[in-house]
């Protein structure tokens, strides 16, 4: 019997046996299962890796991102008079978490510091990896394929 035969076989014995529906329902479980687990916000944590949110000019900025799955992770830095900068990943690189997994900040072999003396922020954006990056200007805001977290700190300095 040709193979083409032996699919038709196949499913005609399944539909015969009352299998093939019992089959179908099973698949659409597991589909609405994995639909509904994509339309889930990303679990996203962002701290200091220290108490207290207070650094000196130029200090390095040190914090601890966990996601609950993989994401993409993006750093804007909003300063004491409004500037908005885009300062992780930088050109040409990548930040991606694994679920569960701290990722810390800043990588090795760049820079994360406190600006002058004020209230500034950081705002630390997840989304599914492959997801397009927001340039600095972007409306900041959430949805299930993108989360953010803010930091607020104080510089305190000369």
């Amino acid at each position: 019997m040709p193979p083409s035969s032996r699919k038709r076989h196949s499913w005609r014995a399944l539909v015969a046996a009352g299998l093939l529906s019992s089959c179908l329902a099973l698949f659409d479980l597991r589909m609405d299962a994995l639909a509904q687990d994509a339309a889930q916000p990303i679990g996203l944590r962002a701290r200091f890796d220290r108490p207290e949110p207070v650094f000196a000019v130029d200090e390095t900025l040190a914090l601890t991102v966990t996601t609950d799955r993989a994401a993409s992770i993006e750093v804007i830095k909003i300063s004491p008079t409004g500037d908005i900068t885009r300062v992780l990943p930088v050109p040409g690189g990548s930040l991606l978490t694994e679920p569960g997994r701290p990722l810390h900040l800043p990588p090795p072999g760049t820079m994360l510091r406190a600006g002058p003396p004020g209230s500034s922020e950081l705002r630390i954006i997840a989304r599914e990896p492959g997801g397009r990056a927001a340039s600095a200007d972007t409306k900041l805001a959430g949805n299930h394929r993108r989360q953010e977290v803010t930091l607020r700190y104080r510089t305190i300095g000369p």
